[in-house]
Order: C-alpha cells, then structure tokens, then sequence
C-alpha cells in the first residue's frame, strides 16, 4: 500500500507549498450559499429511533442516554473543485470550512472563536477524479472506526455515490482487512494522514453518523438501524466467501489483556475463573484477524465482553445470541440499543456508580472489578 502512495503521489499528484489560513465555522445551508456549485444529497429527515430504557441511572436518561428521539439529519455533500485537509486531531476542513454537521458530538476546534489559523505543514496534492473522504476524530479506535466508519461507506453505498478514490483510514491492520472484507479495491485507497491536504474535481463528505438532534449526550452513539443492519449483512457476507475453518467455541468471554495498561482490568483471570465452568473460552480478539473475529463473534452463543471495542462484535452475532456487558468505571448506553437494533439479548453487569455516570472520563476501565458483584451476577443467571 505504501508503494501504492508513492506510485500515486507520482502520476497524479503535483505539490505545492500552502501558508496558514484562516478555517471558519459554517453549517452545510451557510457553506452552500458561499460554494453555490455545491450538490447536497439529503439522505434522511427527523429519522426517529426508540429503544427500550437503558436500565441504569434511568432518573438521568435524559441527560445522559436518552431512549427515544431523532437522529441527527444525513446528507453526502459533493463538492467540486475542492480542498479537503485533515487537522491534526482529525477535523476535516473543506475549502477552509469546517461543517458542522460533520463535528462528532460536541468536539469542535472553534471555542467559540470566530475563525481559526491552521498552518498546513504537508502541502496540496493534486489528483483528477472524485474522492470521498471518511474520518473520525478517534478513528484508530476498533469500537468507533467499525460502526462509526464503516456505517458511513455504507451510507454512500446505499444512496449510490461513486468515488474514484477514498481517503480513509487504513493503516491497521484490521482496518485494511475490514476494508478488504468490505470489498473496496485497495487501488483506490488514499493513506489518510493528519495534517494533509489535496484538492480534487469532487471532494465527497457525508455528515457525522452518530449524532442525535437536539442535547448532545455523551454516553451514547446513536447508529440509524439500516446503516447498522447494512454494515452488520455487508460484513458477513464477505466473511461468508472466505470460508474459515476453525473451531468456534459456543461461550466466548472477551479478554482485555490485549489492551492498553489504562484498559487492563487488573483481576481479570479470577473474574473468567466464574464464568470457565460454565463453558467458556477466553479469547484475546487482537490475536485474530478481522474475518476471524467476525467469524467468532458469529457463531458464539453467549458473549461475555468488558464494555468497550469488545461490545463492537456484537454487530456480527447471531439473533440468538445472549450478550453479556460488564461496564465499569465508564457507564455506556450504545451497545445496549445496537443489541436492540440487531434484535440480541443483552444484559448489563453493572459495576459502576453514580459518580462514574458523571465523572469518569470516556474511555477509563482499569480498576478492579469487585468480585462480589460476579457472584451475584452469576446466581441471578444461573442460564449462563
């Protein structure tokens, strides 16, 4: 793929040096009014969703996970003759613009300044053809580029848009076996690499996926069910055709000793010592590639898994399946609705607090998990 780049970079590209700008702030009406040529496509309008009430902290659903609503509306703006670069943290900014619509739930780079100076330390790479460029701030993260990603290839796929080139991120491995799965031609990947710009004859860019209309809640990412459902069918069928042979337990119990330190749950072996009698396998996912991971995830019967990239395999499991989510430290209402979504039983061992619900940040889970609250879970579902 790097060859790929380079052989790119020289049939296609011209370089030229570019100073700092200025980069403003504009809704998509705000940002056609100013580039009149561009082509909004409205994908949805007051899409609603409902889902049962997440069962923790429900006199705080409001604020924090609400169960019933609108998403945020989707459209696909293709915009010809244009600059697209990618801010250090991610942002993507077109013709010096950053698009609201696209800003992933409150993050935004502005704090309340009028305009921003963003020098561009890479240059313009000049390519001819039709690029549609996918981003997320936090886009190397397994349990974000899945569902938030991939939803948006998917998003293109279902209204019909066509690229001659994506710029996405595709340096992990799993992303290149995600995307290979996918089927995208790896010819037609652009290494996305923060801090670069190139122009193109059309710049592509969908809105953000998993944004909801009115109080951004932080706790949960709401996936419209037909980009799930899509992502979830697209995925397995390509899985399908590769025809993995190996034994698949039926009760898989989602290790996290592949994690970074922050992530490690420091008692993990005593916590699977519970479950093991009762039939399962604990598995390292990152010792497995992407196909193997789905196909696992599919044919499992039970899951038990710490909220977090873990809880993303759920998208591939079997109607039948029973989910198991321990949540600890960071409370998570996402992979409860997607279960809903996918039609998946799915219960929560909860060894949070309050003060988790409104302190801890994002992405912490390190702490002991108190063994007590095992127990108990377990003599409530003696069905494990």
């Amino acid at each position: 793929m790097r060859l790929l780049w380079v052989l790119m970079a020289m049939f296609f590209f011209n370089v030229s040096l570019v100073h700092s700008r200025c980069i403003y702030p504009k809704t998509i009406t705000q940002f056609k009014d100013a580039y009149p040529d561009v082509k909004v496509i409205e994908c949805t309008k007051n899409y609603p969703f409902f889902y049962n009430e997440f069962p923790l902290y429900p006199q705080h659903k409001e604020n924090y996970f609400p169960n019933n609503g609108y998403h945020a509306d989707l459209s696909i703006l293709e915009v010809p003759n244009a600059t697209v670069s990618i801010h250090p943290y991610g942002y993507v900014f077109v013709n010096d613009c950053f698009i609201k619509e696209t800003q992933v739930k409150a993050l935004e780079p502005f704090k309340d300044k009028s305009c921003i100076q963003e020098p561009d330390l890479h240059g313009v790479l000049y390519i001819e053809g039709r690029v549609a460029v996918l981003n997320h701030l936090y886009s190397w993260i397994y349990g974000l580029f899945v569902p938030e990603i991939l939803t948006a290839l998917a998003l293109l796929e279902i209204y019909g848009v066509q690229y001659d080139y994506l710029w996405i991120p595709c340096e992990l491995s799993y992303q290149k076996q995600a995307l290979a799965i996918w089927g995208i031609n790896p010819d037609k990947l652009i290494h996305l690499f923060h801090g670069q710009s190139l122009q193109a004859d059309t710049i592509i860019l969908p809105t953000s996926i998993s944004q909801n209309q009115g109080k951004i809640v932080c706790n949960v990412n709401y996936i419209p069910d037909f980009l799930l459902k899509y992502v979830r069918q697209k995925m397995l069928d390509g899985v399908a055709k590769m025809n993995i042979q190996m034994n698949f337990p039926e009760k898989i119990f989602i290790s996290r000793k592949d994690a970074s330190h922050a992530r490690k749950v420091p008692n993990e072996d005593e916590i699977f010592s519970l479950f093991e009698p009762f039939g399962y396998k604990q598995l390292e996912f990152s010792k497995f590639n992407m196909a193997e991971k789905i196909a696992i995830s599919h044919h499992a019967k039970s899951i038990i898994t710490f909220m977090g990239s873990g809880s993303t395999n759920l998208i591939y499991a079997a109607p039948d399946v029973k989910i198991y989510e321990i949540q600890q430290e960071h409370v998570e209402a996402s992979y409860f609705y997607m279960a809903q979504t996918l039609g998946l039983s799915f219960e929560i061992l909860n060894a949070t607090t309050e003060h988790d619900l409104f302190y801890s940040p994002p992405f912490a889970s390190g702490r002991v998990l108190p063994i007590a609250l095992v127990k108990e879970f377990i003599e409530n579902h003696p069905d494990l």
